[in-house]
């Protein structure tokens, strides 16, 4: 799935959590996909401009993103990371009656639905979704989210879904200008 799309959809999910979780849950949605390819997004866009088809990266680019992006991708690396953090946490909000309890820090389960969406959203001829690594190689041959029977569904949805909340949260402000305080 593109970067914008993984953004939008975590913003809907995360919704009716505290705004400050939801910022880091977008931010851990964006992640797998800025530590590989965001150091040489601007040099790509400076030397080449926006053009179709895929990037043209150059080789110390692809040594970093080929490094990176399995790390980022991995369902396997995302639960050690996120049992790791539970743990952090669970240290420094330990109580004495549970010295030792796990708190799981839940906008980091954006990063695995960002996994978990790319997963199906990946051809194998243009980064797939190394899922499993590093105890598998194996990846899925699925649609790309470039391919127009996946992207205009997507960006159709988002633009449904967003315009609901919007004129949710327009008629929800109206109702309030219209309640008339009570006299005491």
């Amino acid at each position: 799935m593109d970067i914008f799309s993984h953004g939008l959809w975590t913003n809907v999910v995360y919704l009716k959590t505290r705004r400050r979780d939801r910022w880091w849950a977008i931010a851990f949605a964006l992640l797998p996909d800025l530590i590989p390819f965001g150091p040489f997004f601007f040099e790509e866009l400076a030397v080449h401009g926006i053009h179709d088809g895929p990037p043209t990266f150059a080789p110390r680019a692809l040594a970093w993103i080929t490094a990176t992006y399995p790390l980022t991708h991995s369902l396997v690396i995302f639960a050690i990371a996120l049992f790791l953090a539970s743990v952090v946490r669970g240290f420094l909000y330990a109580r004495p009656q549970r010295p030792t309890s796990l708190h799981p820090y839940w906008p980091m389960l954006a990063w695995g639905l960002h996994v978990l969406t790319d997963i199906p959203t990946h051809r194998q001829t243009f980064f797939p979704t190394p899922f499993l690594w590093p105890f598998s190689d194996v990846t899925v041959d699925a649609i790309s989210w470039a391919d127009p029977r996946f992207l205009i569904p997507n960006l159709l949805a988002l633009a449904i879904v967003y315009t609901t909340l919007g004129i949710h949260r327009w008629r929800t402000r109206q109702r309030e200008q219209l309640e008339v305080p009570k006299a005491t």
